[in-house]
Order: C-alpha cells, then structure tokens, then sequence
C-alpha cells in the first residue's frame, strides 16, 4: 500500500491529526501530473479537466497508476504535491488524485484545500522565551 493510501485511510476516522499527517503525507509526495503539451523548458501547462463539479488537475501517486488511468501513452510531469499544491491555490481548480485507480487515496480535493495546504505550509512557528519557574 502507498503511503497516500495509508495517510487517506487513516483520516477516514475524522481524527484531526490523521487528516494533519494526509496533507504533510501529500505535500511530500511526488505526484505524476498530465500535461497538455511537452514542457517548453521549466514551463508546464498542466491538462485541466472540466467536470461538472468544477476544472480538477488529476495527478497520481505512481507511474503505474497513472498509466492505467490513461489509455495509450501520456505526457506527464513529476512534481511534489507541496508545487502542485502552490500552482492551483486561488485557482479554483481541485485535485483530483488517484482518479480511477480505486486506492483508498482516490478522492477529489476542492480548490479550498488546495489553499489552505498552502497557508499551512507558509506558516512557521511562534518562537516563545520563557523562563521555567520553580514550584512554590
């Protein structure tokens, strides 16, 4: 099993810090995503699918799962999900990852979980100075 697969299923429970470890799980992953066209250099231009819920990037989590999505041969890239994640934030595109491959990673992202990966990727902790007192 993918560590997506494992990552998904364990936020089925609703457990707030399973869901936390999924997007840390998903920002780390190389993602194989369709392009429409050979990149031109360091561009890419992605194939978006128009879907009655909205436009959704598909991407997987292995070759081998994009290869028996596609039919034929594919043009792809491989990127981490922390880029892929920054290229659709306030795009309102979803992610559409693992589509067809019935992993238990297959789901649809909105456009909103996209954002907020971002923002929590960005984020950076509070540094706090204290001084530890004694009992009493």
């Amino acid at each position: 099993m993918h560590d997506l697969d494992k990552a998904c299923a364990a936020m089925a429970n609703g457990d707030e810090a399973a869901t936390l470890r999924f997007y840390q799980v998903l920002a780390d992953a190389t993602l194989f995503i369709l392009l429409q066209r050979e990149p031109e250099g360091e561009r890419i231009d992605p194939r978006i699918f128009d879907l009655p819920d909205g436009p959704v990037m598909l991407a997987f989590d292995s070759e081998e799962r994009l290869a028996a999505w596609g039919q034929g041969q594919q043009i792809y890239a491989a990127l981490p999900g922390r880029v892929i994640a920054q290229h659709l934030a306030g795009t309102g595109v979803s992610l559409g990852l693992n589509f067809g491959s019935a992993a238990p990673s297959e789901t649809l992202l909105p456009p909103e979980a996209m954002r907020w990966l971002v923002d929590m990727l960005q984020a950076t902790p509070t540094q706090v100075q204290a001084q530890p007192q004694a009992p009493g």
